[in-house]
């Protein structure tokens, strides 16, 4: 059984990303530190409040009725200009949103930033790519002016909030497009409901509704906003807060350990604090205590019973367990342990190479696999319009 790198809310796909984000996919009963990632480029940014500037009102469509075929040329001759200088200044704003997200994602899960991206740079560079293919979508609702805004805004997000993908800033929102129901997308920010349901593995999906807690993920990449997907049920689910039941079917969210649930006996447990302090004494079973926050570089040795400095190895180096604890593999590296046993981290593909999500090599995200089908493998591709046509 291979690993899969430590997942980011990012998108994020998984916190909100200009045109991408990872996804999460939380194996039962655990919590975001205990994710393996589900690839996801399907997320835009953008400000509702915004969207209904850009579409205007019934009495600004009045008075554009009323105004002479003068007035109307001047307006298509500024609306040119307009287009052309968002255009032109959005590497500028993308630059800015990735730097902010990537900030943030190192603040609150610096693992995380380590084991899906390498570095904090590496995380810029590929968001920035996929707010610029989000951006160059037709019928995108989303712009350079809503996408600065919202890099403006992200310091004002909570990590607990950031990490469940939660109290979303206002200028952060998903942005709306025009395209309806059951049209072909890249990026949520092209449809009227704000979703664009992609299948795994493949680059383009259809417009549609939100999903909603305990709607089907198995055949998407992202549950939308606020939800994520539990690997062993693929259900979308919101994530457990601190004292609720969790277990099969109800991880918990940021920070947080699953205490006491029984897969076996069909019993759930309760979310706890998770230990947040090098040698501080944890549970790696769950059964009667909290375990180390691996999203903060934290795990618990299975000899010592003590919270450690997770190790995060580079290609070729051992992982898995290692020394009595978890070893991970960094930017976006796969480990070829079975669980419980040790193993060897293999490179991730690079854009446009050969990858398997199942029993291969992955890719580095934001980038996901595309064209797989039946095991065979893909190639790593950042999300784009330009197929979905």
């Amino acid at each position: 059984m291979l690993m899969r790198p430590l997942a980011v809310v990012a998108l994020a796909f998984v916190g909100l990303a200009c045109g991408g984000s990872s996804n999460t996919t939380l194996e039962d009963g655990g919590s975001k530190e205990d994710a393996s990632s589900k690839k996801d480029a399907s997320h835009d940014s953008g400000s509702k409040k915004d969207a209904s500037h850009e579409s205007g009102t019934e009495e600004d469509a009045s008075e554009e009725g009323a105004s002479d075929a003068s007035e109307e040329s001047d307006s298509e001759t500024d609306a040119s200009e307009d287009t052309t200088e968002a255009d032109s200044s959005t590497p500028a704003a993308c630059q800015d949103r990735a730097t902010a997200e990537c900030a943030l994602m190192n603040k609150c899960r610096p693992t995380g930033i380590q084991t899906n991206y390498g570095t904090e740079a590496a995380c810029v560079k590929g968001l920035e790519q996929n707010c610029e293919n989000s951006l160059a979508a037709p019928s995108n609702g989303n712009n350079a002016t809503v996408t600065e805004a919202c890099a403006k805004a992200f310091p004002s997000w909570s990590c607990a909030d950031f990490e469940n993908d939660v109290n979303i800033p206002t200028a952060c929102q998903q942005q709306m497009g025009s395209l309806a129901s059951g049209s072909a997308c890249a990026f949520p920010g092209q449809c009227t409901s704000g979703f664009c349901a992609i299948p795994p593995n493949t680059e383009c999906g259809v417009c549609a509704a939100l999903p909603a807690a305990g709607d089907s993920c198995a055949k998407l990449t992202t549950c939308g906003p606020g939800l994520n997907c539990v690997a062993k049920t693929q259900t979308c689910v919101k994530l457990a807060a601190k004292g609720d039941a969790c277990g099969a079917g109800a991880p918990c969210g940021y920070e947080l350990s699953c205490v006491g649930a029984n897969a076996t006996k069909g019993t759930q447990g309760t979310c706890q604090a998770a230990v947040e302090t090098v040698g501080a004494t944890c549970d790696p079973t769950l059964n009667k205590g909290a375990g180390c926050d691996l999203g903060a570089g934290l795990t618990c040795n299975t000899t010592t019973l003590k919270c450690a400095k997770v190790s995060v190895a580079a290609t070729g180096k051992p992982c898995g367990t290692v020394d009595d604890q978890d070893a991970l593999c960094s930017a976006g590296g796969t480990c070829t342990a079975a669980t419980g046993m040790a193993g060897t981290c293999i490179a991730p593909a690079a854009e446009g190479k050969t990858c398997a999500d199942v029993g291969g090599t992955g890719c580095v995200a934001p980038q996901r696999c595309i064209g797989l089908e039946g095991g065979a493998s893909g190639t790593c591709e950042f999300n784009s319009a330009a197929t979905c046509m």
